[in-house]
């Protein structure tokens, strides 16, 4: 299952497009609405166990450090905070903030704080 916020550029919806997981688009650094969408979460491994028809699924947030389409910058705290109490995987787009974020520019991880683990 992937959770993208609705403004990631072209390169992520083209491969999101060619892969099979079930994707959860949720408004652009709408973070109640993300919250809204990692409550319902996957399906638990127990529930797998029980039915061979359906298997367990991991959660994988895709959002981009900097927007492209819009050049705000994504609230990285609280989202790190999101990811781990419902236990998903962050995937972080850097590719815009490297250079132009943070003291050092290491990025956003850099400017928010964040330790990267």
């Amino acid at each position: 299952r992937v959770v993208v916020d609705s403004e990631v550029h072209l390169g992520v919806r083209m491969g999101l497009r060619l892969c099979k997981a079930h994707t959860r688009w949720v408004p652009h650094g709408d973070l109640q609405a993300l919250e809204e969408v990692l409550k319902t979460g996957p399906v638990p491994a127990e529930k797998a166990a029980a039915s061979k028809d359906v298997r367990p699924q991991r959660t994988f947030l895709i959002v981009e450090a900097l927007c492209q389409r819009t050049g705000r910058i994504a609230e990285l705290k609280e989202i790190v905070a999101l990811k781990e109490k419902y236990g998903a995987f962050l995937i972080l787009d850097e590719s815009l903030s490297l250079g132009t974020l943070g003291g050092s520019g290491r990025g956003l991880f850099e400017a928010a704080g964040v330790e990267v683990s």
